[in-house]
Formats: structure tokens, C-alpha cells, sequence
């Protein structure tokens, strides 16, 4: 079996979590194994905290 990763990179807004998403769906549908790792640090406080927690004060 050939292994390989991808990097995916991209603005906010320009599918990269559907495209992952998409990804381990077509993985799972074949019985391949995928390993999606989140790197953004905005990600991780919006789980720990809720999605309304704001990462940002205005002075």
C-alpha cells in the first residue's frame, strides 16, 4: 500500500474542511484508512470554549 499526506491550505471560507470531510467520506466508502488532523489554533479554542467564544478583544 502507498502512503502519502496532503497539506490543505487556503482562506477562510474556501471549502477546506468540506473537501476533508468529502475525503473521509470517499475513504470510508472504500474501506481505506485516513487520518485528518486540525492544525488551526482558532479550531481548538472554538471546541474548548463554544463557537461564540471570540478569540479577539476590541480595546
Amino acid at each position: 500500500m502507498v502512503k502519502f499526506a496532503q497539506v490543505v491550505l487556503g482562506p477562510a471560507g474556501g471549502g477546506k474542511s468540506t473537501y476533508c470531510a468529502e475525503l473521509q467520506r470517499y475513504c470510508n466508502d472504500k474501506k481505506r484508512s485516513l487520518h485528518v488532523i486540525n492544525l488551526d489554533p482558532v479550531s481548538a479554542i472554538s471546541t474548548f470554549f463554544g463557537t461564540n467564544h471570540q478569540t479577539a478583544t476590541e480595546p
